[in-house]
């Protein structure tokens, strides 16, 4: 209300100056439509193509990411250096996205990325590239509608699950059984990694028809936890099932939970409280009763973290040397390890700062987006392929 209290009080010459400001923008639109850099589209709402080619090499971006998490995990196994080639290729990618979306970008990012490539070259450490990822799609995303996102996201993870079934049937991977537990593998060398997709395919599924409230929202919800709860069947995936459920009923309780005043809070916590959960199932890695009931994981942790030092966990230190990351598929470890505890704590203060924000910080709240984007093609396509 001050704000409009002291327009009305402005000057004619402020009215004046506001009109001819609104005039000389005027002109500039008029000559970007006579030049070609603006155009009309079918409703007559002007276009800034550099959107649209923007947009297109978004597409391009994170399907190349998710067809190459895949890939790293099926016929590209012994070729890490085929996932870096497309890694560095999807970040040139983004570049140019930028460049001709006129993208702005903040100084933290900016401060952001030049940290993680310092770390990257003083530890040679390749995990940093996959976390630079983060805050590259950050402002190109956020420069994209929302809804085109979330979509986007969607079939980005739709694409990864179902490359591993075409994959299968072209012959190209062979499916098998394996250990005492009869996992079914589907061809992936990881079966944690293909509950990750399952998890990854069907949480956005459940997440993108309960944010736009569609009316198919409960019979997709049902299908997908159907479809998940075969898969447990099959793989014996527990993780990736009780995540799947866990998704689900948070789906239909935080539209109601987010108006209680402290949850918001909460939620901004929850990185620190993960990793201290994560280290606190390390602590009792000689419990009996607790290791039969995680399968094993107190013990897989504990030894995970005894061959990382302090310099490691302040500098970083890849997390594909150590002897047993196939066991340990947390993504907070990996995060903490991986790209160190100064990075590892610019990540809580992302998602503290979307949880902080309001109506008077938009751009922040974009970051809401991006963190469930970002998270899953860029984290989640390094953590997952360890």
């Amino acid at each position: 209300m001050r704000v409009a209290g002291r327009l009305t009080r402005r000057s004619g010459r402020g009215a004046t100056e506001r009109r001819s400001f609104y005039r000389q923008g005027m002109r500039v639109a008029s000559e970007a439509l006579r030049s070609g850099a603006i155009r009309k589209d079918r409703n007559g709402t002007r276009v800034w193509l550099g959107d649209k080619s923007m947009a297109f090499i978004v597409v391009v971006s994170l399907y190349a990411l998710a067809v190459n998490a895949v890939l790293i995990q099926t016929i590209w196994i012994e070729a890490p250096a085929a996932k870096n080639v497309v890694r560095v290729g999807v970040l040139c990618l983004i570049v140019v996205a930028m460049l001709l979306g006129r993208t702005v970008i903040p100084m933290w990012l900016v401060l952001t990325i030049m940290l993680s490539m310092s770390l990257m070259a003083l530890r040679a450490n390749p995990d940093q590239l996959s976390m630079i990822f983060v805050p590259v799609l950050i402002p190109t995303l956020c420069s994209l509608p929302e809804r085109i996102v979330d979509r986007l996201a969607v079939r980005s993870a739709l694409v990864s699950f179902v490359l591993i079934f075409l994959l299968l049937k072209t012959g190209m991977t062979h499916n098998s059984v394996i250990d005492l537990r009869e996992r079914t593998t589907y061809g992936v060398a990881s079966v944690p990694f293909f509950m990750n997709v399952v998890f990854s395919a069907g949480s956005l599924c459940i997440f993108y028809v309960h944010k736009y409230r569609l009316r198919f929202r409960h019979f997709v919800t049902g299908v997908v936890v159907a479809v998940g709860f075969y898969f447990f069947t099959t793989t014996d995936g527990r993780g990736g099932f009780y995540a799947l459920v866990s998704f689900t009923v948070l789906a239909y309780l935080m539209p109601n939970l987010a108006r209680v005043p402290f949850v918001p809070q909460v939620l901004m916590l929850t990185p620190g409280v993960f990793l201290s959960v994560s280290l606190w199932i390390m602590s009792n890695s000689e419990e009996r009763d607790l290791n039969a009931l995680l399968s094993y994981r107190p013990r897989f942790y504990a030894a995970f973290l005894d061959q990382v030092s302090s310099w490691d966990l302040l500098s970083s230190t890849s997390v594909k040397q150590n002897l047993f990351v196939e066991n340990v598929d947390n993504s907070y470890l990996h995060l903490l390890v991986g790209c160190g505890v100064p990075i590892f704590l610019l990540f809580c203060f992302w998602v503290a700062s979307a949880g902080e924000c309001d109506g008077k910080k938009p751009e922040v709240s974009r970051t809401v987006v991006c963190d469930g984007s970002a998270r899953l093609f860029c984290i989640g396509e390094h953590l997952a392929s360890n």
